[in-house]
């Protein structure tokens, strides 16, 4: 069977009720969730992507793969810290950073293959405490890969020269291209050394592939015949 190696899973739907604009369930059962697993480990899909915010998606995953031999990699994130403020002690920063990656590993139970920030100014703030701590316990080798998740083109245009990030994740798709100035830059630092790129939201949340009207008013688009059109050409000339 063909891998289709470089597809990622969303993890966020799987612990996240009512997760994603489209979407009408609060809650994906376990024989469904299975049953994207077992396809995912016959074609092979390289990774899964999570995170500690994101609801009992880590408990879901640590459930699907415990008395599994999949092959698939699993990349989560650290805590927002959506408790910390500017002026956040060091030493609790550190403390919080700690506690977020025990309790992904406890309910993972496996290794993470990849850590990632969930937010890119984590990298700067509290002097920069969250990334040095992640820094500590990679050279301790209680970490493997090290990411960031991003927001806006400025933020992996600031860390695309760290040699210690191997995963960028970013938004894109067919509607947006802020990223394009950045897309060169890009291949020429992956000329100089080994990083991935993930891409989420490809579909924004499903609602690329939907036709219902009143979900694109949702997403405060003003003119969704517009792009509904385009978006039916552009497969038809595609042959998609």
């Amino acid at each position: 069977m063909s891998s289709i190696k470089k597809l990622v899973i969303g993890g966020a739907q799987l612990g996240l009720p009512f997760y994603g604009i489209t979407n009408k369930k609060s809650e994906l059962d376990r024989d469904e969730i299975k049953k994207i697993f077992d396809t995912a480990n016959d074609f092979k899909i390289g990774y899964v992507d999570t995170a500690r915010d994101y609801g009992l998606s880590e408990q879901v995953l640590g459930e699907m793969f415990e008395f599994s031999e999949s092959e698939i990699k699993i990349v989560t994130k650290l805590s927002s810290l959506d408790n910390c403020d500017d002026g956040c002690d060091q030493a609790l920063v550190r403390k919080l950073v700690l506690k977020s990656i025990k309790t992904s590993k406890r309910l993972l139970k496996r290794p993470l293959d990849c850590l990632m920030l969930h937010r890119a100014d984590h990298f700067w703030r509290w002097d920069g405490e969250v990334w040095k701590t992640l820094l500590s316990l990679q050279a301790e080798g209680s970490l493997n890969y090290l990411g960031v998740s991003v927001q806006t083109p400025l933020e992996p245009e600031m860390l695309l020269h760290d040699p210690k990030i191997k995963v960028f994740q970013l938004p894109f798709n067919i509607l947006d291209w802020r990223w394009s100035y950045l897309v060169d830059k890009i291949l020429a630092e992956k000329r100089k050394r080994h990083f991935l790129v993930h891409v989420r939201s490809s579909l924004l949340q499903g609602l690329l592939a939907s036709n219902d009207l009143s979900l694109w008013a949702k997403a405060n688009c003003d003119d969704p015949v517009c792009h509904i059109d385009w978006l039916r050409a552009i497969a038809y000339e595609m042959g998609r």
